[in-house]
């Protein structure tokens, strides 16, 4: 009987040892996986912001240029998705971020010839008709 007992109280020790192991497991797992999500979103974040606020463009120079043609009230978005369609910018929605901080240049009617190769400012310098600074 008493070996029963202790058979009883070994096998509830390895069943409460190995509970315990498999919760310290799962919860290295889970904060693993926590700062691989956090890390990521990180990185999402920052490739974004750049867009919104560095030099970013879609080739190196020469690049290819295609024509746009801004009509009067064309909203920004609808000019957004003709520019990314074209392949003149990397993201419709960063460039549109950065069209509407950029209140100082207003967004012209006009036909307009853009390269893949300039940053977000130059084409908006372009789209408001003034000429790029070389």
């Amino acid at each position: 009987m008493a070996k029963k007992k202790a058979k009883e109280v070994a096998g509830r020790v390895v069943l409460g040892m190995t509970k315990g192991a498999l919760h310290v497991l799962v919860t290295v797992l889970f904060y693993i996986l926590v700062i691989i999500a956090l890390f990521q979103l990180g990185k999402l974040t920052y490739k974004y912001a750049y867009q919104i606020t560095g030099a970013v463009t879609v080739d190196e120079a020469p690049g290819k240029e295609e024509v746009i043609t801004v009509e009067t009230g064309e909203g920004t978005m609808d000019l957004a998705d003709e520019l990314y369609e074209k392949g003149l910018i990397l993201n419709k929605y960063t460039f549109y971020i950065r069209a509407k901080l950029n209140r100082k240049t207003p967004i012209l009617p006009g036909t307009y010839t853009i390269s893949s190769a300039m940053t977000y400012d130059d084409i908006l310098t372009i789209l408001a008709g003034k000429t790029l600074d070389t």
